[in-house]
């Protein structure tokens, strides 16, 4: 009995036959035998994508960017890993938090800024400036390395402001709007504490 006989509906690849004829109708062929009897591999399901039920702390973090229901460790975490990703020394505090409209809210304080002009090539200047009735406009154009620019705009009230009152109040005009085109132009998407001033009852 051949190797094939015990299979005589076994096909050949290589020549279709099956093999209860195969030594008579293609002696020469030295095909490989199928059977028929084996059932065809079934195709294994795809695996489904993992669901994830989010810590609330985290969506809160994630979706609003409340900071407020991590733990003092998390927290801590959390800034050294964003100090890390634009190169900031955390050692610095480049980063504060503070109460916002109910949430604990990240933000950029006055050396973070500076430290990422330098850390990225950012350069500042500023394009133009404008008084709007009572209030005071300052524009800064950011421009990046690669030459990409972004332009923001500073505004502070100056009613009956004067003498070293409205200077102070000018110059901090011109910090919020430079800070501002920063942050812009790097994405940052988060305040930097020049505008506290003019957010009022949202604090806290």
């Amino acid at each position: 009995m051949s190797a094939h006989e015990d299979d005589a509906s076994a096909v050949c690849r290589a020549c279709g036959a099956t093999y209860d004829v195969h030594e008579y109708v293609s002696p020469k062929c030295k095909g490989v035998k199928v059977s028929s009897k084996s059932k065809p591999k079934s195709k294994k399901p795809k695996a489904e994508l993992a669901k994830y039920d989010l810590p609330s702390e985290i969506e809160k973090l994630v979706v609003m960017g409340d900071l407020g229901s991590l733990t003092s460790e998390q927290r801590v975490t959390y800034v050294t890993a964003m100090c890390r990703r634009l190169g900031l020394d955390p050692i610095s505090r480049p980063f504060d938090l503070i109460p916002l409209s109910g949430r604990l809210t990240l933000y950029l304080r006055a050396g973070g800024a500076d430290q990422l002009k330098r850390v990225h090539g950012v350069s500042t200047q500023v394009t133009g400036r404008q008084q709007v009735e009572d209030v005071y406009v300052v524009t800064t154009r950011a421009t990046g390395r690669d030459g990409r620019f972004l332009d923001a705009d500073g505004a502070v009230s100056i009613r009956g402001l004067g003498g070293e009152d409205l200077a102070n109040a000018l110059m901090k005009c011109g910090t919020k709007s430079d800070r501002r085109a920063v942050i812009k132009l790097l994405g940052l998407g988060m305040l930097d504490e020049s505008e506290f001033d003019t957010m009022g009852n949202r604090l806290g």
